[in-house]
């Protein structure tokens, strides 16, 4: 596991109780730019997980143009990001999330 960080250089490595797994994440948008993006777009997935990933280019494309911060866009971000591991689960349903962008 901490290979993967040392290899990357940016994210962190914490443990999730709730499955007795660690996990590796990357939340800064300029890491997942610059360095996850291109790695992965060098070295393609070959899974349904490809989908995700065409899918979450395009998502960290609009939060880097700010797009996050129009109403109706993130509406938008919402939908596609729950087209992403459609059998995941997820702390709030789509429906739930949009109801309070509405507001």
């Amino acid at each position: 596991m901490w290979k993967i960080k040392n290899y990357f250089w940016v994210g962190k490595i914490r443990f999730c109780k709730k499955d007795q797994n660690f996990k590796y994440e990357v939340r800064a948008i300029d890491d997942l730019e610059k360095k996850i993006i291109p790695h992965f777009q060098k070295f393609p997935l070959m899974t349904k997980k490809k989908d995700d990933f065409l899918i979450f280019v395009d998502i960290c494309k609009m939060v880097t143009q700010k797009l996050h911060k129009n109403p109706n866009l993130v509406k938008e971000i919402i939908k596609r990001a729950y087209r992403m591991n459609e059998s995941g689960k997820r702390k709030y349903s789509k429906e739930k999330l949009l109801s309070l962008v509405a507001r």
